[in-house]
């Protein structure tokens, strides 16, 4: 693999985990209000 492809999938990794993270402050603002 080269670099590139590894920051690919790195960013790729990043932003699943960001979108997740949105979901998961959505959810418990939500609850707490």
């Amino acid at each position: 693999m080269t670099l590139t492809t590894i920051q690919n999938e790195l960013d790729l990794l990043v932003e699943e985990n960001q979108s997740k993270f949105q979901i998961i402050n959505t959810l418990t603002e939500s609850r707490l209000f």
